[in-house]
């Protein structure tokens, strides 16, 4: 009997033993947690040295001017709502490419001049609002359409494409304030599709919004930046925007009414220094005549491109406070280092913004100095214009089987 329980306890003792070890093997290969970082930018927002350029404003009216991938770079009253003329056609035409895609020098569907249209015409005459001549019967092609839209700016031709489009004028312009609040444009209203209306209104800056999604537009914005055109019944028409022959120049639309005095909604594309380009995009509303408004936006948009500046941010002082540890207890300090040596156009006294991201990284096998646990990137206007790596300063140890077992 002594001998049986001595096998038994042997047994009983090895399957004890077998079950710790087992378990320790367990521990030992399960996965370490991820590193925990204790990491910070000391400044997470950077001034350009220098001072904001003195961009010249009108004298009377309304004005914003924008840089892509600066943003407002110069405001006189740029929230003041107006009324914005013709420039609502831009709304009509992207709404309508919308319905209706073209291709850039496309025709697109052939429309059929009614009884209506022609009427809408004479109407549009007798109010002396901007218009092309249709006579019943006539054949234009959507493009036809668009450019008389965008060129002479021809009120009933918004008309006509709002029907054909909605359905009717009302249904149209109900989409056409839907969409200007999609695009954050909320101190806008549309209350008819040409802007003939003194309740179709708008402010500067949410006109540059909507300059910005035009340009976005290549069909739009070939059709803007078009100086005359012959539609298809051989009439030629021309663009009331008289810089379009200023080089750089890309238009969008001129607007003109009693209520709305001259407006403008403009963009221009320039090269600086370095071969890079800048793109200014603006609007003047309220000013006393198209001439005005082409002069004072030609010197603001000048005084713009002659204040863009090249920068390098490897200038920033970029520095992380703080460091990444383990569980058990190995940590090293991290060090930003810039990714190749970009250069970026940015205007004096503008501000940019750094964004520390660190990555979930195992080190349970240990981990090198000058190992990749993360970025840091630089933002300009919505855009990432730099990246910096953050590397390990020093070495993180492997997870050790001690710690691994006691720690499952």
């Amino acid at each position: 009997m002594s001998g049986m329980r001595n096998l038994v306890f042997a047994v009983l003792v090895a399957f004890i033993a077998s079950f710790f070890l087992t378990a320790a093997s367990v521990r030992a290969l399960a996965p370490a947690p991820p590193l925990q970082a204790e990491v910070n930018l000391v400044s997470s927002t950077f001034t350009i040295p220098g001072h904001p350029p003195a961009i010249p404003m009108p004298s009377s009216g309304s004005m914003a001017v924008a840089v892509e991938g600066a943003g407002v770079v110069a405001q006189k009253n740029g929230s003041q709502v107006g009324a914005i003329g013709s420039i609502a056609k831009i709304m009509t035409a992207l709404l309508v490419l919308r319905a209706h895609p073209l291709a850039p020098g496309a025709q697109g569907p052939t429309l059929t001049i009614n009884a209506a249209d022609v009427a809408d015409y004479e109407r549009v005459v007798a109010e002396d609002g901007s218009s092309v001549a249709v006579t019943l019967g006539e054949k234009l092609t959507e493009r036809d359409l668009l450019l008389g839209l965008l060129l002479p700016s021809a009120n009933n031709f918004a008309d006509l494409l709002g029907t054909w489009v909605a359905g009717s004028d009302g249904a149209f312009v109900a989409q056409m304030n839907a969409q200007a609040q999609a695009l954050g444009m909320n101190s806008t209203h549309f209350a008819d599709t040409s802007g003939y209306s003194s309740q179709t209104v708008s402010t500067p800056l949410d006109l540059i919004t909507l300059g910005r999604v035009a340009l976005a537009n290549p069909t739009l914005a070939q059709l803007v930046r078009t100086q005359q055109a012959t539609m298809t019944n051989g009439e030629t028409i021309y663009n009331l925007d008289s810089l379009l022959s200023t080089p750089g120049w890309l238009g969008i639309k001129t607007g003109e009414t009693g209520a709305a005095g001259a407006c403008l909604l403009f963009a221009a594309r320039e090269q600086v220094a370095g071969g890079h380009f800048v793109t200014v995009i603006g609007a003047q509303l309220g000013a006393s005549s198209l001439s005005s408004v082409f002069s004072s936006v030609s010197r603001a948009v000048t005084a713009t491109v002659d204040a863009s500046t090249l920068f390098g941010p490897a200038a920033l002082p970029m520095t992380i406070n703080g460091y990444l540890r383990t569980a058990w207890g190995s940590a090293s300090h991290v060090t930003p280092v810039m990714a190749g040596n970009p250069q970026i156009v940015v205007f004096p006294g503008e501000t940019v913004d750094a964004l520390l991201t660190i990555s979930a990284t195992s080190a349970e096998n240990g981990l090198s100095p000058g190992h990749r646990v993360g970025e840091v990137t630089l933002w300009e206007g919505g855009q990432v214009v730099a990246r910096w790596n953050v590397l390990l300063n020093s070495p993180i140890k492997p997870a050790p089987i001690g710690w691994r077992i006691l720690n499952d």
